[in-house]
């Protein structure tokens, strides 16, 4: 199987929550056929702007994916940033 990083796939559970819900987000680094490279622990850096990040903002991949949770501090538009691997993403959801 080829081990080399092709995209950073990211998994958002919830597009709206209330004002102090949570919701979780999924990352996986994954090859060009969409396999999670399960040896790769490489650093993933979040920034979260307008909401509470629930984790450290730089970890590390375990088994080459990385699940957590943002908390909504305020209404508006939430937006976090993920850098990868030389992937970066950036996904936003609304708080009510």
């Amino acid at each position: 199987t080829n081990q080399t990083p092709a995209d950073l796939s990211v998994k958002l559970y919830d597009k709206e929550i209330e004002n102090n819900d949570a919701t979780r987000i999924e990352v996986r680094l994954v090859d060009k056929v969409n396999n999670v490279l399960r040896f790769d622990s490489s650093v993933l850096s979040i920034d979260v702007t307008n909401a509470e990040l629930l984790c450290p903002n730089v970890v590390s991949l375990y088994g080459g994916e990385y699940a957590f949770y943002v908390r909504a501090t305020q209404k508006g538009k939430v937006s976090v940033k993920l850098r990868c691997a030389n992937f970066e993403k950036e996904i936003s959801f609304e708080v009510k």
